[in-house]
């Protein structure tokens, strides 16, 4: 039987599981380096996913991406690695070339263009996956991007405060657009997966609901708390997973098909990634500090491969 503990890294996890993944189409939201979406990227490429969707409003980042992923395949090395307990010193890089050692077929990497805080994007990028998916199937959808404590108050496209909007109104659309190539991906030996990305920050704030109706207005940005909007976004995001797996188990009844759809949200911790640079001194600094996990590395500035374990 496996053993993961404190020490595991996500390469680690899919070494392990690689049968899951291999094969699969698989799209991330905010895949850019120095990102959870970054880590989980580097690590599932190695299993050889038939396709990788790559949604990012930043065509540079998202290319940075890709192209430090192809860094490390040229890198290869017949020198396999493995990172002894207690040892968190290994970087990024390190652990990702190690495991494409024994890469040894072609996944196909897409970057998709998406502003998540524009939803004719979402529908646009959404449009594109489905002209471009095998099979017309997508195998696991993970719902990462995300904004954090943004200051001074913005709006998305469509009026909605920035977290609301972009944390959970896109991809909720994201999900519903993709809802027919998830079911088509199931099989009775094969699940589609839907991962949302939530936070502990969702227990920061009951859900709101009459607040959630003047959103958009915060008083005209005068009475705009960050706090609380990036908590009633991620509790949207528990709240929208919850529901919808209810949902599922319902109209699943007779149907093995949508049975083998499934939703999850997860709560990765406080990962020290470039989410936190949006993080003022109009916060409090030093309990952002404390908050902070991960270790600095040279590929991206930030080493979150180590965290990907805790998702």
């Amino acid at each position: 039987m496996s053993h993961f503990d404190q020490w595991t890294l996500g390469v680690d996890v899919v070494r392990k599981l690689r049968e899951h993944i291999d094969g699969k189409n698989i799209v991330i939201t905010g895949a850019t380096l120095g990102s959870i979406g970054g880590a989980v990227f580097l690590a599932l490429a190695e299993a050889h996913p038939a396709q990788l969707f790559l949604l990012g409003r930043s065509d540079a980042k998202t290319s940075a991406a890709i192209a430090a992923f192809q860094r490390i395949q040229q890198q290869r090395t017949s020198t396999s690695f493995s990172s002894p307990s207690g040892n968190i010193d290994a970087t990024t890089a390190e652990v990702a070339a190690a495991a494409s050692s024994t890469n040894t077929s072609t996944t196909a990497l897409h970057a998709i263009p998406c502003d998540l805080s524009d939803l004719s994007s979402v529908r646009l990028a959404a449009a594109a996956i489905r002209a471009q998916a095998l099979g017309g199937k997508i195998h696991v959808l993970f719902n990462n991007a995300g904004v954090h404590l943004v200051y001074p108050y913005r709006t998305t496209a469509q009026g909605f405060e920035c977290h609301f909007g972009l944390n959970h109104y896109a991809h909720f659309l994201l999900t519903a657009e993709l809802w027919p190539l998830l079911c088509a991906a199931t099989t009775a030996d094969n699940d589609a997966v839907i991962v949302t990305t939530s936070s502990s920050g969702c227990q920061m704030s009951p859900m709101l609901w009459d607040e959630i109706e003047r959103l958009p207005q915060w008083g005209g940005g005068e009475s705009y708390q960050p706090w609380l909007g990036y908590a009633l976004s991620k509790l949207a995001n528990a709240l929208f997973t919850v529901g919808l797996a209810r949902r599922i188990a319902t109209a699943a009844e007779g149907s093995d098909r949508l049975a083998s759809v499934r939703a999850f949200a997860v709560q990765p911790g406080q990962p020290k990634t470039h989410l936190w640079d949006s993080v003022t001194e109009e916060g409090p600094t030093s309990v952002m500090e404390a908050f902070r996990l991960g270790k600095d590395g040279p590929l991206a500035g930030y080493d979150s491969m180590s965290l990907f374990s805790f998702i």
